[in-house]
């Protein structure tokens, strides 16, 4: 929790600076990371600085999320293609509670926290395959 207001704050900072999907790349990456280095730790100090990490690299991925998914869709149809890829996440989201729990439950925490790092370091991977928003009107897309 105390890395959460710094993450959408860097996000402020970065991502009319740089291509969108680089940034999101660059949280996701960074995220991935820190999970790992979560699900690694040893010592007390170590789960606070990599907790702090996550909090505010998830909430800064989610703000150039925010920034970065309408610009995908064309004018016309960007509530409803934003309203598609928030209810796909959403199902995401429901499905993502019980799934960490099987992994949780049968591999252990550990194994657990890994996962979620390769999560993050797909979703990057997925990113790179999306197109270049920056100084694209939004009706030329």
């Amino acid at each position: 929790i105390l890395g959460a207001p710094f993450g959408p704050l860097l996000a402020a900072v970065v991502a009319d600076r740089f291509e969108r999907k680089y940034v999101i790349i660059g949280f996701g990456l960074g995220l991935g990371l820190s999970i790992f280095a979560f699900g690694s730790a040893s010592s007390t100090w170590a789960v606070i600085v990599a907790g702090t990490i996550v909090s505010g690299l998830s909430q800064g991925l989610t703000a150039v999320f925010y920034t970065y998914g309408p610009e995908l869709f064309p004018t016309h149809i960007r509530g409803a293609g934003m309203g598609a890829a928030g209810g796909f996440s959403r199902m995401a989201g429901i499905a993502s509670g019980p799934l960490v729990a099987l992994v949780m439950t049968s591999a252990g925490f550990t194994a657990a926290t890994y996962y979620l790092a390769a999560v993050s370091l797909a979703l990057c991977a997925v990113v790179a395959l999306g197109p270049r928003t920056r100084g694209v009107l939004t009706e030329a897309v």
